[in-house]
Parts: C-alpha cells; structure tokens; sequence
C-alpha cells in the first residue's frame, strides 16, 4: 500500500468493503444510519447520512453517493416512492441524505452506499418487527343458526391506528361453548381456523354448526386473535 495515499472507511456500526487502490479516492463515512429497527407498518421512515470528504484527483465522481436497500422504498423531496438504486448528489456540507421507508415485510432490512464503482462501500442493517393489528372486528349478517341454515359466515377486519399490518401474520379462529363450567371447543371451521394476513385488511371464514359437538339451545362463542391482540366475543345461537 502506498504510504501517501492513506484511505480511511470508516463506519459507526458495520464495514462492508475497504480496499486498498493505487489512486487516491474519497473517505466514505457513515455519520448516521437506522439502526434501531423499525415497526413493517408500511409507513415509518428513516435517514440515512453519508459524508465525503472530496478528493479531487479521484478518478470517479465522488460528489455521487449511490443507495440501495433490500426491501422498502426511497422518498424524494415530493414524497414520491421509488425501489432500487438511489443517487444522491452531497450537499454543500458534503454530507448525502437519504430518506428510507420501510416495507411490509418483516426481517432484516440492509442498506448498502457506495461510490464509484462500489470500491468503497458500506453497509448498514436494522430489522423490521411486526406490526400487528391494532383492531380485530368480527361480525356475521346473522346470528341464530339451525340444522337447515347452518353455516356462519365470519367476517374479520383488520385496522391499525399507524400505516398497516405487517404480512404473514397469523390470525387464528377459536369457537366454543361452556359446558359444565369448562369451554369446550366445538363446530368445524370450513375455511380454516388458521389464516395468514396479506395486503388486504378483510378476511372471512365458516364455521359449520351443524355438528355433534353443538346442540339445539347452545350458544356459540367465537373469537379471532392476531397476536396479542383479539376481537371482541361474538355469539351465536343454534335452535333445534
């Protein structure tokens, strides 16, 4: 390494890449990242801070600071979203911004800066927690059921008080009535009693009633959860 071309990456939290070139290039430091997680809601943000200190014998533009991210979008200026590949121009204070908003997926997110021709990169990572449901609400169109009308059309949605549910939740239906003093599950979802949430925020389900288990007179107690978090109880009412 030539002694009089010292090349500093230096990173707060994590180094990707330090090479050693035979010409002189920029310091690339990370002076700010997201490094404290971040709710797949769908809408939180962060940013990201990259200074250059300019070198101008380097053999590339240095003044271009280039972003990506494994999952999530950018956000310009006008608040319009965009994936992939972001390049920044520095400021005045040779310092690139750049504002990162999260997706609906959960895991680890990485941001990689580099410039030039990635010679110099770094790389930073946070994870995106899930973000469940704030609301359940339950509901059915009817309430008293019989062995000729049957089969209970349950409909669920989700609400959040901040952007949305994170995908690939699990929502999970129970159904049971009290008999001697014990809840005793019964009925027989048609559907599922396990669903998965996606992008949407309405899932529906059947409960069949007319099973062994449930008897004329016996009122049907259903409950959905996502979470810790759980609808209120609806009842239903199976006549002979």
């Amino acid at each position: 390494m030539n002694p009089r071309l010292p090349i500093a990456l230096l990173v707060i939290f994590l180094v990707a890449c330090n090479k050693d070139p035979d010409y002189p290039v920029s310091e690339l430091i990370s002076t700010a990242g997201p490094i404290d997680g971040v709710v797949a809601n769908g809408v939180e943000r962060r940013t990201l801070k990259v200074a250059i200190h300019d070198d101008p014998d380097a053999p590339f533009d240095v003044r271009d600071v280039h972003f990506s991210t494994t999952t999530g979008s950018w956000v310009n200026d006008q608040g319009v979203l965009s994936t992939g590949e972001l390049v920044v121009t520095v400021s005045a204070d040779d310092t690139a911004r750049a504002v990162w908003q999260v997706s609906r997926d959960t895991g680890v997110v990485v941001f990689t800066m580099w410039i030039g021709q990635q010679q110099y990169a770094l790389q930073q990572s946070l994870r995106a927690h899930r973000a469940f449901p704030d609301t359940l609400l339950l509901g059915t169109s009817t309430l008293e059921y019989d062995t000729t009308n049957h089969s209970a059309t349950l409909n669920l949605t989700l609400a959040n008080d901040q952007g949305a549910h994170s995908l690939g939740l699990p929502i999970t239906y129970r159904a049971w009535k009290n008999e001697g003093g014990a809840e005793v599950e019964v009925g027989n979802f048609i559907t599922t009693g396990y669903q998965v949430t996606n992008a949407g925020s309405a899932y529906s389900n059947v409960l069949d009633l007319a099973t062994p288990d449930i008897e004329g007179g016996d009122t049907i107690r259903v409950r959905v959860a996502c979470g810790s978090t759980t609808s209120r109880t609806l009842e239903l009412f199976f006549t002979d």
